[in-house]
Parts: C-alpha cells; sequence; structure tokens
C-alpha cells in the first residue's frame, strides 16, 4: 500500500486536533455571542430561517451584506484553520497535496456551519450546499488574497454571483469551482504569511489605533462600566415592546419611534458612562500620548470612534430586543436594528464631546458638560417625538459638528489630580 495511504489517517486526525486547538479560543466567545442573538431572533414564536433566507433572496443587496457580514465576522477563525504554522514540517510528507486541500475544505465547512444551518433550514439542501461552498471559497480567498488572474477572476465571480441573485444550483457551481482553486491558494501561501516580520510597525491613521486600545483598555481595565452600559440598554429593549402595546401601536413608523424615544434614554446612559470612562483613560495616559507624538484631534477622533463605535453595538441589542418582542419580520426588524445602531453612534460621539469637556476643567465645566448633554437628550426625545425618525440626520450633522469643534479646540487633558506633585513645604 502506497506511503501516503497509509499517513493519510494519522495526517488528517493531527491536523484536525491542531486546527481545533487554534480556532476554539477564537470561535467559543464568537459562537457563544451568536447563539444568544440567534435565541432572540429565531425563538418559536419570533423569525424564522425562511424569513431570513427569503429576504436575502429577494433583495440581493441584502443577501450580499448578510454573506460579507458573515465571512468578515467569522475571518479569525477561518485564518486560525489555514494557517498553521506547527503542521508545515508535514508538508514534506509523502501525501498528495489534495489530501492536506481536502482537509482545509473539511475544516472550514465546520466553522461555516452557522449559515450552512440558517440556508438549509431556510431554503433546503440544495441551498445549504452553495452557501457551504460559497463561504469556503470566500474565505479561502481572503486568506490567500487572490494575486493570479484565475484566483482574481473567480472573486470576481463570485461577488457577481451574489449582487445578482443567482439561483442556488448556479451559485453551488461557482462555489465548486472556485473553492479548490481558492484552497489550493491560501495552502501554498500559508508558510510566506508566516514568514513576515510578526512585530513590525503598522501603518495606520493614529486614531483609529487610539479607537480600538480604547475599547480593549476598556474591557479589559474597567469591565463594571461595560456591564453598567448594557444594563439600561438590555431594559430599554424589554421595555420597547411593552409600552408599544400599551399605547396601541401598530404603525411600523410609529413603532420605530418609539423604540428610538426608548433608547435614547438607555442609551444615553450608557454612552455616558463609556465615554467618562474613556476620557479618564486618556487623562490617565497622557504621557504615553505625548511620548508618542498623538495630537488633540486624533485623540478626539479616538475618543469619539470608540464611543461611537459602543454606542452602535448597544444601540443593535437594542434594537434586536425591540425586535424580539414586537415579533417583528425581517424588514421592520432590520430597521429597528439598523435605527438604533445609528443612534446609539450618534449619541456615542456627542457624549464623548462632552466627556472631554467635562473631563479638562473643574467641578463647575463637568456639572455644565453634564448638564448640556441632559438637555440635548431631552431635546432629542422630543424632536423624535414630534417628527419621528427623520431627526436623526440633523442630529448626525449636528454631532458632526460637535465633534468638529471639540477637534479643532483640542487640547491635552489635565493629569489626576493623584499624580500630581505637591510642592513640598519648606521648613520654617
Amino acid at each position: 500500500m502506497p506511503a501516503g495511504r497509509t499517513a493519510a489517517p494519522s495526517l488528517a486526525r493531527v491536523l484536525t486536533t491542531v486546527a481545533a486547538r487554534a480556532a476554539l479560543p477564537i470561535a467559543i466567545p464568537l459562537y457563544a455571542g451568536l447563539g444568544v442573538v440567534s435565541a432572540v431572533l429565531f425563538a418559536p414564536k419570533a423569525m424564522h430561517a425562511a424569513e431570513v433566507t427569503r429576504a436575502a433572496i429577494s433583495s440581493p443587496w441584502l443577501g450580499t451584506g448578510l454573506f460579507a457580514a458573515w465571512v468578515v465576522t467569522t475571518a479569525p477563525i477561518a485564518r486560525a484553520v489555514l494557517e498553521m504554522p506547527s503542521t508545515y514540517l508535514f508538508r514534506a510528507l509523502p501525501v498528495a497535496r489534495w489530501r492536506f486541500w481536502g482537509l482545509s475544505g473539511a475544516h472550514l465547512a465546520i466553522v461555516e456551519l452557522p449559515w450552512i444551518i440558517l440556508w438549509t433550514r431556510g431554503e433546503g439542501v440544495v441551498s445549504g450546499a452553495a452557501a457551504c461552498m460559497a463561504a469556503v471559497a470566500a474565505h479561502a480567498l481572503l486568506v490567500a488574497r487572490p494575486l493570479r488572474p484565475l484566483e482574481l477572476a473567480l472573486a470576481a465571480l463570485l461577488a457577481a454571483a451574489f449582487v445578482a441573485g443567482a439561483p442556488a444550483p448556479l451559485l453551488l457551481a461557482v462555489g465548486a469551482v472556485a473553492a479548490p482553486v481558492a484552497l489550493s491558494a491560501a495552502w501554498r501561501r500559508a508558510p510566506e504569511r508566516d514568514a513576515r516580520p510578526r512585530h513590525a510597525p503598522l501603518a495606520g491613521p493614529a486614531a483609529l489605533a487610539l479607537a480600538v486600545s480604547h475599547l480593549v483598555g476598556l474591557r479589559r481595565a474597567e469591565p463594571t462600566v461595560v456591564v453598567r452600559a448594557v444594563i439600561p440598554v438590555v431594559i430599554g429593549g424589554v421595555i420597547t415592546p411593552m409600552a408599544a402595546r400599551g399605547y396601541d401601536l401598530d404603525l411600523v413608523a410609529a413603532e420605530s419611534a418609539l423604540s428610538l424615544v426608548v433608547a435614547t434614554l438607555s442609551l444615553a446612559i450608557a454612552v455616558a458612562g463609556i465615554a467618562s470612562a474613556i476620557a479618564r483613560a486618556e487623562r490617565r495616559d497622557r504621557w504615553l500620548l505625548d511620548a508618542t507624538g498623538v495630537g488633540g484631534a486624533a485623540r478626539v477622533a479616538g475618543a469619539s470612534g470608540a464611543t461611537a463605535f459602543a454606542g452602535a453595538a448597544l444601540g443593535a441589542v437594542h434594537g434586536a430586543l425591540a425586535a424580539r418582542g414586537l415579533d417583528a419580520g425581517v424588514p421592520l426588524a432590520l430597521r429597528l436594528v439598523g435605527l438604533a445602531a445609528a443612534w446609539g453612534a450618534i449619541l456615542g460621539v456627542a457624549a464623548a464631546a462632552y466627556g472631554r469637556r467635562a473631563q479638562r476643567g473643574g467641578r463647575k465645566d463637568a456639572d455644565r458638560a453634564l448638564l448640556g448633554f441632559a438637555f440635548a437628550v431631552a431635546v432629542a426625545v422630543g424632536s423624535i417625538s414630534a417628527f419621528g425618525e427623520i431627526v436623526l440626520l440633523p442630529a448626525l450633522l449636528a454631532a458632526t459638528l460637535v465633534a468638529a469643534i471639540s477637534a479643532r479646540s483640542a487640547t491635552a487633558l489635565p493629569e489626576p489630580f493623584c499624580v500630581r506633585a505637591s510642592p513640598r513645604r519648606q521648613p520654617a
């Protein structure tokens, strides 16, 4: 018997074990979060998988967006199962290359299981197989970074199939052709990517790096702030359906406006705490920002971006809970989630500006900033109640203007009082 066939079962067992160890630390938190969201959205009396898949089929752009969101969200897991540096030595074994590619494809198919289950339950086995092949091909192409004309052509063909709303059999055929080519390219280029210096400086906007640092520091240093921010948002999302039933609202616009009114109050409390924590972190790490030459405008942009991202995420949670309680269909659910996320980002930008102003001066400045933010929230509640969702556009312009003014007049926040050096009293 050839050596390749004898080694194949052992090779599959070793590669699968290494892939599982590399992917599980990333996959468990992500899939746990997806499980919580799915339990809310796909409860027995809520949406069904068929509603989501039919909406994606009827609107190719929505289907493309959902597919892109899935590919981007699970890209770190796909990279972990495709790039396994500890297994590069096995490539010298007398084993056909297609066995490695097949194992990589099987590992990616396991990564795509939630996506496959969604389409299989919604549209049948053929659609599930098409979703599997398309996701495997897209992830392999994303990891491989297409360079050759054939790879670029297959990537363009796969994207065109989604944008054009291709039927499941055609998408299955395109994925079946693209997946082997993409898997072989990802397998060949994995050692080249791993050979690059891991600690090379990354080029990018300082504000983006600072925003990411703020979010990571917030999660690690002040987890209680995150918990205190989530609690009012969850309460607001649960209260929204009750209020809608109490007011006997049955119009989509009215339910959406009520959701935004409740979200304004809960998200304002949440993003105010997050903005305050980020401002404290910036003031605490002032020496590091000064040493790295990060200017005032970049500091304002980083704090605003971090708070806006947190507000958008919390807004999406509010919208999902509200949609679940209202037994909303897919269009209304997407509307509630999207508007609440956008509103959370707007409130986050405003809270970052007011939080910076509160940290800049003394107690009077902090009180004025708090009163100013409370007044802005009250105006927003009244405007949404009177005019509805259209208020989001002028609110976005106002938040952008506030952030621009804050960046224009930005200065380094003063150091905390506890770290200032007090002058020693001279002996008499």
